[in-house]
């Protein structure tokens, strides 16, 4: 890792563990998806493939009475991305944490679960991820974000987000809460 990298690397981490010890057990508890009535969702849309996978995902929940709210991030700068549920790099600063409006207005709700829809890292998602007030936080496996999630799914390098969800849904539909 380079010096900048490093630099980065260490404003990110203070930053995140600044924030997050304060949200470490706030409202936690376990929760299924026929309790959920509020889940949140977080995704990398700059592949397309993740955006159709979080389409069908969300089609799972069109007749149940479940708010889904989705937060998705893109890779790339965009002066004025007018999509109330984006955000891009022109909205994290330099050591990736995410800040603006969109921001604010996701991270102040209460949801029943927060869904980090990510395969591989993304920081601006996992910052909002560890941030959350979510009563119940689930992502992908990392062994160095165990703090962050209180469900994590092992993806063994698979890089497809329907498996991601896949497994999401079966455990969350069949979980004890």
């Amino acid at each position: 890792m380079g010096l900048i990298a490093s630099i980065k690397s260490y404003f990110y981490n203070s930053t995140l563990n600044k924030h997050a010890k304060y949200l470490k057990n706030y409202g936690r508890k376990v929760i299924n998806l026929n309790n959920a009535k509020n889940i949140g969702l977080l995704y990398n849309a700059s592949n397309s493939d993740n955006v159709v996978a979080v389409t069908k995902f969300i089609e799972l929940f069109k007749n149940n009475d479940v708010k889904i709210t989705s937060l998705a991030y893109l890779n790339e700068k965009i002066k004025e991305d007018s999509r109330p549920n984006y955000f891009n790099k022109n909205d994290i600063n330099w050591y990736e944490i995410p800040f603006g409006e969109k921001i604010n207005n996701f991270q102040k709700e209460k949801y029943d679960i927060l869904i980090c829809a990510t395969v591989q890292e993304c920081l601006p998602l996992e910052y909002l991820s560890a941030t959350s007030k979510a009563s119940y936080r689930v992502g992908s496996y990392q062994k160095d974000k165990t703090e962050i999630y209180d469900f994590m799914i092992n993806v063994n390098q698979q890089t497809d987000l329907n498996y991601f969800f896949k497994q999401v849904y079966n455990y969350l539909k069949n979980i004890e809460s």
